[in-house]
């Protein structure tokens, strides 16, 4: 079973994610997590970025690795929010009902105050909305 996802760039860098799984044990993270570490020491790779759970913090440390940042995690089940007036329909954009052109239409009306209004002549996929 694989616990990290792992970006490989050639001998520049490795990004490393751990997978976080609620019924895998600490000791399983530990042996793969010593798996790709070795690995990296043996190919030479540039760097090793990593992001894992705050509990093996002294682990990483010990293993001379430097703490950048701290990242904080929030969730929220669909199901936990509140219900909607029945008024009101709610829809998803991968429902296709709008196209590029009235998306963005939609967007300037309500997205005008936007801090990423700049973003807006450009497409859901990356097309330029002339």
């Amino acid at each position: 079973m694989n616990l990290f996802n792992i970006i490989k760039n050639k001998q520049q860098y490795w990004l490393v994610d751990q997978i976080r799984k609620d019924d895998i044990s600490k000791e399983a993270y530990l042996q793969q997590f010593t798996q790709i570490l070795e690995e990296w020491n043996h190919l030479g790779i540039g760097y090793l970025s990593l992001l894992m759970d705050e509990s093996f913090e002294s682990l990483l440390l010990q293993k001379k690795f430097c703490k950048i940042s701290s990242i904080v995690e929030y969730t929220r089940k669909l199901a936990d929010l509140p219900q909607m007036d029945d008024q009101i329909v709610g829809h998803s954009l991968s429902e296709g009902l709008l196209d590029d052109r009235e998306y963005w239409e939609l967007y300037d009306l309500y997205g005008r105050d936007s801090v990423i209004k700049d973003q807006r002549s450009f497409s859901l996929k990356g097309h330029i909305v002339e």
